[in-house]
């Protein structure tokens, strides 16, 4: 019997490693830490469609342009037989009826990439480019620092190789600076382990010039990828992200929390006085001017990207720039768990809403579409 018991002891042993494991990867996140069962914030979240003619797909681009929602390119498995980086452009007045540009942009197949409007024209901005029908898909460098545009999405030119340097997952956002339009490049990575800390500038495309910064502005930034992106006035808002110093953590998390500043009529770089809301290190979210503040969206937590569980990282908090406060809208988000989506302001002919486009959610990349209002009061 004492031996039949060690054996006993000795498989309940076994299986509770098994079942548990020795790191944090099988018993994360505690059920505690998960969000409300539904939204309870100040927007309405719609539904409008959850599926599209458009392939399901995550680390996209999308923008609004002549009247309508735009999607291009991104990531989406479909098979081995198949090609899953796509190049695909599409179109829609509605968020529910999509038309094809092109199925096959020469851009090729591509993720991580911006997409911003300038005067009448996309502007296609570096990523991460496979040509499935070529033989570069055995190459190691699809990191990209190439500039296309296009006046209707179906036929586009080449106009540079950006002198910036290749790169991915960066953010690109027009400001008007003396009077004039300008494509300011922020951030990236390449080759997975080299983050940028750097600003670029462009008023056609073409020409390029680096934004001198400070050694103070530039310490400010950070190196850092994925991360969100938004602006109000000539000012750019940067918040978040994935970091090189985070990873090996050597970055202070309280101070990681806080905003970045990027005033374009100065080239200066600060940051906000207050931490960010709790646990807001992540990245592969969103952040939109809305209703007079910015509303900051699902994401992943830094350090795990499949890790979307969290109530902390996919909760929707509100920050009020002009006071430097951060409100908690809801524990949870209105379209579920989710990173590597779009977000757009987009106005369908019944107000402007705020438009959320695929991504990666629970079940795999969506092809999805949700609005969000703050539906006025009776």
């Amino acid at each position: 019997m004492k031996k039949k018991r060690v054996v006993l002891l000795g498989l309940t042993l076994i299986l509770l490693v098994v079942f548990t494991g020795c790191d944090s990867w099988s018993t994360y996140p505690p059920d505690n830490k998960y969000g409300s069962t539904e939204y309870d914030g100040e927007l309405t979240w719609t539904e409008v469609s959850s599926s599209n003619d458009w392939v399901s797909r995550y680390k996209h681009a999308s923008v609004v342009f002549n009247d309508a929602l735009w999607i291009l390119g991104g990531y989406g498995y479909q098979g081995i037989q198949k090609d899953s980086y796509l190049e695909d452009v599409w179109y829609s007045s509605d968020g529910q009826t999509w038309e094809m540009a092109t199925m096959d942009a020469p851009w090729h197949g591509r993720t991580g990439h911006a997409v911003v409007v300038l005067g009448d024209k996309m502007i296609l901005i570096g990523g991460y480019a496979v040509d499935e029908e070529a033989s570069n898909t055995h190459d190691t460098d699809h990191y990209m620092n190439d500039v296309w545009q296009s006046a209707d999405g179906e036929t586009w030119t080449k106009l540079t190789d950006a002198p910036f340097g290749k790169r991915a997952y960066h953010s690109a956002v027009v400001v008007e600076v003396g009077g004039v339009d300008t494509i300011f490049v922020i951030g990236g990575m390449k080759y997975g382990t080299y983050y940028y800390d750097d600003i670029w500038k462009s008023t056609d495309g073409e020409n390029w010039s680096e934004v001198s910064l400070s050694e103070e502005s530039r310490e400010i930034l950070g190196r850092r990828s994925g991360m969100a992106v938004t602006k109000v006035g000539s000012d750019i808002y940067i918040q978040g992200g994935y970091t090189p110093d985070y990873e090996i953590a050597q970055v202070d998390k309280d101070d990681w929390e806080k905003m970045r500043v990027f005033d374009t009529s100065t080239g200066v770089v600060e940051k906000t006085n207050r931490p960010g809301y709790p646990y807001n290190n992540r990245a592969l979210m969103k952040m939109v001017p809305y209703q007079g503040k910015l509303f900051l969206f699902s994401g992943v937590e830094i350090r795990r990207e499949y890790d979307m569980d969290h109530r902390e990282v996919y909760s929707t908090w509100t920050y009020q720039h002009t006071s430097d406060a951060w409100v908690l809208d809801s524990d949870d988000s209105g379209f579920g768990p989710r990173r590597g989506y779009t977000a757009e302001l987009f106005d369908d002919g019944s107000g402007e809403k705020i438009w959320v486009l695929g991504g990666w959610s629970y079940s795999g990349p969506e092809n999805d579409v949700y609005t969000a209002e703050v539906e006025a009061s009776l």
